[in-house]
């Protein structure tokens, strides 16, 4: 679960690492976000993710973890 300013709002949400690369990692973003930590479990189905992948270096998913933007890992 990661925590993202949404219009100025801090909401929730999930990705779902698809491909791992090098130095990049290709992931499925969760179409759907949540104003509550809490209730984020209501969206991470498996239909509420994009099909298409996403790139992101994992210098940027690094940063976000250490900034505390990730609030958990599930591996």
């Amino acid at each position: 679960m990661y925590k993202v300013e949404n219009d100025g709002d801090k909401v929730y949400s999930y990705f779902k690492i698809a491909t791992v690369g090098k130095d990049t990692l290709w992931v499925h973003l969760n179409k759907y976000f949540s104003e509550k930590q809490f209730r984020s479990y209501k969206i991470d189905k498996t239909d509420n993710y994009e099909e298409e992948t996403v790139a992101m270096p994992r210098a940027t998913i690094a940063k976000m973890k250490t900034d505390g933007n990730i609030m958990s890992i599930s591996r």
